[in-house]
C-alpha cells in the first residue's frame, strides 16, 4: 500500500495498473488493465496538493481500445494532466472538449472529473458522456448513482462531439466512511460465454456485496467480472476505481 502525504500527482497513465494509495482524507485502490495487456484507450489520473486537502481524480475512456487507440488516448492522458491545475471540473471538460474538437473524430472521449476538498468535505463533480459513479453513504445499505441534476438543453455530452455543449457541475458533501466508484465501460459490457452483458445491475450487486474497503471493493468487482466473462477481459480495455472517505 502506497502512503502519500504531502502534494503532487499520485496516478496518471493508459497502461495496465493495480495498485492502492492512502492520503490524508481519502483511501483509494485502481485497477486497469487495456484488452490486449500493454496500453489502452482507458484514463485515470488522481493527485493531491494544497497540501494534501485538495485531491483530483479523473477517468477516462476514449473511443476503441487496445493499442490501435493508446497514440490518441496518451495525447488526452497528457492534456487532461495539464488541464487539471484548474480546481473547476466542468471548465476542465469544457477546454479538454475544445482540444478534442480540433484533434477530431478519434479523440471522441467520455469523462468523469471529482474534485474532493477533505477540509469542508465537499466533492464537486462533473460528467462528460461518462457511467455516473456510484456513491454509497456510511449509514446506507447499498450504492447509488451519482447523478447531474437534468439539464433543461443539450448538455455534458462525450468530449470531441462539439464546442456548442456546456460542461456542468454538481456539489455534494460527503462524510467519513462514505464511499465512490468510478469505471470505464468495460465494465458493464464485458460479455458472458452466452454474449450477455455484465450491466449495471450485476455492477452494483458486486459492490453491494461487500463494506466501503476499497481494496474489498476492487477484489470483489473483479472477481465478479472474471467470473462472469469465464476468465478473460479480453473484450475492451477495463479501469475501475473505489474510493472511501478517511
Amino acid at each position: 500500500m502506497e502512503k502519500i502525504m504531502g502534494c503532487g500527482e499520485i496516478w496518471c497513465g493508459i497502461q495496465g495498473k493495480d495498485v492502492n494509495v492512502v492520503t490524508s482524507g481519502l483511501e483509494a485502490s485502481l485497477f486497469s488493465a487495456a484488452c490486449d495487456g500493454g496500453k489502452g484507450g482507458d484514463i485515470y489520473y488522481f493527485s493531491v496538493c494544497e497540501s494534501d486537502l485538495l485531491s483530483r481524480i479523473a477517468i477516462a475512456d476514449v473511443m476503441g481500445h487496445g493499442p490501435a487507440v493508446a497514440e490518441t488516448s496518451q495525447w488526452m492522458c497528457d492534456s487532461l494532466r495539464d488541464k487539471m491545475n484548474n480546481v473547476q471540473g466542468n471548465e476542465i471538460l469544457a477546454d479538454l472538449n475544445a482540444m478534442a474538437v480540433d484533434y477530431g473524430y478519434k479523440a471522441l472521449t467520455t469523462a468523469a472529473a471529482i474534485g474532493w476538498y477533505r477540509e469542508q468535505k465537499k466533492l464537486f463533480y462533473s460528467y462528460a458522456g461518462h457511467p455516473p459513479v456510484f456513491l454509497k453513504r456510511a449509514g446506507d445499505a447499498g450504492w447509488q448513482r451519482l447523478e447531474l441534476p437534468k439539464s433543461e438543453h443539450a448538455a455534458n455530452l462525450p468530449l470531441g462531439v462539439g464546442r456548442e455543449f456546456p460542461f456542468e457541475q454538481a456539489a455534494i458533501t460527503l462524510a467519513s466512511g462514505d464511499a465512490l466508484f468510478f469505471y470505464t465501460d468495460g465494465v458493464i459490457e464485458a460479455e458472458s460465454p452466452e454474449r450477455q452483458l455484465f450491466g449495471s445491475e450485476r455492477l452494483q450487486s458486486a459492490l453491494n456485496g461487500n463494506d466501503s474497503d476499497p481494496k474489498k471493493l476492487k477484489a470483489s468487482v473483479l472477481s465478479a467480472l472474471t467470473a462472469f466473462t469465464g476468465g478473460g477481459l479480453s473484450h475492451d480495455d477495463v479501469t475501475f476505481m473505489a474510493i472511501r472517505i478517511k
